[in-house]
């Protein structure tokens, strides 16, 4: 009886390494995104008392607009992956004045480009290194909103969940753990078991 619960013990290990191969030998490429919340910055109603101007332009309703991106999945994403050489266009739906600023965490190799393009923020084909978190700071005319246009291959690209929220790949690798570690305690209790 002990040989049998031994055995069982034993496949279900060999279970549960068999997927975790197989997850690292397809890992997923995934981008995530977000807006942050626009700052306004004039009050509503300042009228013509209050202006912002940039390069001698005045701007009629100025607003800082932060874009997030991060390569959250388990491998790199390759310039290759980029469909047609296409950049990812992040459409904020209000006229780009300027990029103020970008900030990179994770960028080991060359730092991607990113450009200003009438209403959209243009990420250049590069190498997005796994880890990598990436936030573009820009002045903008208008109340902006963000739709993402990334035409990449093999490539899960998703709205950044918040915080507060497990993803299902999180829940399932927590679930394989607990079970890999289980079957190793059951089948340590059964070997010291046997006379």
């Amino acid at each position: 009886m002990v040989s049998i619960a031994a055995l069982l013990a034993t496949v279900a290990v060999g279970v549960v390494a068999a997927v975790v191969a197989r997850r690292a030998s397809f890992a997923k490429r995934r981008l995530t995104h977000d807006l942050a919340p626009p700052a306004r910055l004039l009050p509503p109603g300042s009228g013509d008392r209050l202006v912002v101007t940039c390069d001698g332009s005045a701007l009629r309703d100025p607003h800082i607009a932060e874009v997030h991106l991060a390569n959250t999945g388990r491998r790199d994403i390759a310039s290759g992956l980029f469909d047609g050489a296409r950049p990812i266009r992040f459409e904020l739906n209000a006229p780009v004045v300027e990029i103020l600023d970008t900030h990179w965490e994770g960028a080991t190799h060359a730092r991607p480009t990113v450009t200003a393009d009438g209403s959209a923020l243009l990420l250049q084909p590069t190498l997005l290194p796994r880890g990598l978190e990436m936030t573009v700071r820009a002045l903008v005319d208008g109340r902006p909103s963000l739709t993402i246009h990334a035409e990449l291959l093999d490539v899960d690209v998703r709205r950044r969940p918040r915080a507060a929220t497990w993803e299902k790949s999180t829940r399932r690798a927590v679930l394989a753990s607990a079970v890999a570690l289980l079957s190793t305690v059951v089948q340590a209790v059964l070997l010291a078991l046997q006379p």
